[in-house]
């Protein structure tokens, strides 16, 4: 992460926007470390972020770690993984844009997961509604980092 970090402040710092993929979701990683990591991304100079759901694909390390030790991993429905993205975007700096809040794997791939039943713009479409319903939006609860 660190190297990652110099990585996008030297970047930014020339004048390039700057964005990062997240993956929501890794092994051994609570809501609670997930949601408090948000200050880090709001930390860090940039302009997009793009967010990925944790997807096992068959025949990857990944898988075999699951296989191996599947209590490290928490594999979220369609309907968790929304809940957590309303919690990360109510986090998130308002300023930044969000491209991308889940990815899609092509059918066949998977490994144990069923995120091939549901598109990327279902998703979006739930999380608006999700969003309006609790009447939610992104930078709500945003709290600027003090240097």
């Amino acid at each position: 992460f660190a190297a990652a970090r110099r990585a996008v402040e030297a970047t930014a710092a020339r004048g390039v926007a700057v964005g990062a993929h997240f993956i929501l979701g890794l092994p051994d990683e609570s809501d609670t470390e997930l949601l408090d990591r948000t200050r880090i991304i709001n930390a860090l100079p940039l302009a997009t972020v793009k967010f990925h759901q944790l997807q096992l694909v068959r025949g990857t390390a990944l898988a075999a770690q699951y296989d191996a030790e599947p209590g490290r991993f928490r594999l979220r429905t369609s309907e968790e993984y929304l809940s957590l993205v309303v919690e990360v975007l109510r986090r998130l700096r308002p300023d930044m844009a969000v491209e991308r809040i889940a990815s899609e794997v092509p059918m066949g791939f998977h490994h144990l997961t069923q995120w091939h039943l549901t598109r990327v713009s279902t998703l979006w479409s739930l999380l608006e509604k999700r969003l309006t319903a609790r009447n939610a939006y992104q930078g709500e609860i945003f709290i600027p980092l003090r240097r």
